[in-house]
């Protein structure tokens, strides 16, 4: 199954819409420059969505959703689809397109522009500067004494998150609170 679920301007006749068809992001995505921001929402190409209804999570299941946009040109893109081929192409094409120098120097402006993670920054659901890329922070905690000692940490204040590539992370604010002292760690 897939569903094309964007309209685009007509090419032959730019006041109506058409469907969007593979072709016509294939055609874009050789000539125009991605928008490394969809990178903050799934990174164009999401292999497990989390659908917002039951509806759509059982029309959609096992489904691959296919997304983004361009720098300089709009072209939204949006299709659900479980086709290995359809995937493998469009994966391949938007791979290509990211390894551009354009592609780029576009994603290290928008990665300059990122925060630093810090205690005083840190909020759930915003996008801070990472090694390579990015993260998006899923959760900021802090342990009571009791816990630091018992696991024998010495930050109290702690955060997740998931980075550019998908990977979970978790650790202490090195601005954070500590323990005022070791001697009851449980080792």
């Amino acid at each position: 199954m897939t569903e094309y679920l964007n309209h685009v301007t007509n090419p032959a006749a730019p006041w109506s819409f058409i469907s969007d068809t593979e072709e016509n992001i294939l055609h874009d995505l050789e000539c125009y420059t991605l928008d490394p921001v969809f990178e903050l929402y799934g990174n164009f190409v999401n292999p497990s969505p989390e659908w917002l209804s039951d509806e759509a999570a059982a029309k959609y299941a096992g489904c691959t959703i296919i997304f983004g946009n361009f720098l300089t040109f709009s072209h939204a893109f949006r299709l659900v689809t479980d086709d290995p081929g359809l995937i493998f192409r469009l994966s391949a094409a938007i791979a290509q397109n990211k390894a551009t120098a354009e592609y780029r120097a576009a994603r290290q402006r928008m990665l300059d522009k990122l925060p630093s993670l810090t205690k005083q920054t840190a909020r759930k659901g915003q996008t801070y500067a990472w090694p390579g890329g990015w993260l998006k922070l899923t959760r900021v905690y802090r342990l009571t004494e009791q816990e630091a000692n018992d696991k024998a940490l010495l930050y109290l204040d702690r955060w997740e998150g998931v980075d550019h590539n998908g990977t979970f992370h978790g650790a202490a604010f090195p601005d954070g609170d500590q323990l005022p002292a070791t001697k009851n760690w449980k080792l």
